[in-house]
Formats: structure tokens, C-alpha cells, sequence
């Protein structure tokens, strides 16, 4: 599953560890996908992208990524 589909407003639910959580999507770019509370994740993979913790595509390693998406109704 890829999310290049994911547009601001939709819904997404992260899995961190097992633990899954809603987030508000607030915009989107070429590469990643931009939550409320900061989150970012890579659009093609789902995966979290953060330097500061030395997670994403780049390091090989995430503990958090997408699995689904919620589409916008209003």
C-alpha cells in the first residue's frame, strides 16, 4: 500500500509499536505527508521520517508507521 493519495484533511492511523493512533493530515508534499502534532511520514512507504530520533528511509530503521487512511467526507 502507498499513500501518494493521501490529500490535507484525511484522516491516517499510525501503528507505533502496536499502538495505534488517528492523526489529522495538515498538508502534503512531493515526498512526505505532514500531521497535526508534527508527524511526518513518507508518502510512498508509510513510513515515519524523523532526524532527530534516526528514523525514516534514509536510516533504514522507523518505529512508526502508516497503515491506513481515512478519507475526508466533509
Amino acid at each position: 500500500m502507498d499513500f501518494l493519495h493521501v490529500k490535507a484533511g484525511d484522516e491516517v492511523l499510525r501503528d507505533l509499536c502496536g499502538v495505534k493512533m488517528r492523526l489529522k493530515v495538515d498538508r502534503v508534499d512531493d515526498f512526505l505527508i505532514h500531521t497535526k502534532g508534527g508527524w511526518t511520514f513518507d508518502r510512498k512507504t508509510g513510513i515515519e521520517e524523523d532526524s532527530d530520533l534516526g528514523w525514516g528511509i534514509a536510516f533504514n530503521y522507523t518505529g512508526s508507521v502508516l497503515v491506513a487512511v481515512y478519507k475526508d467526507v466533509s
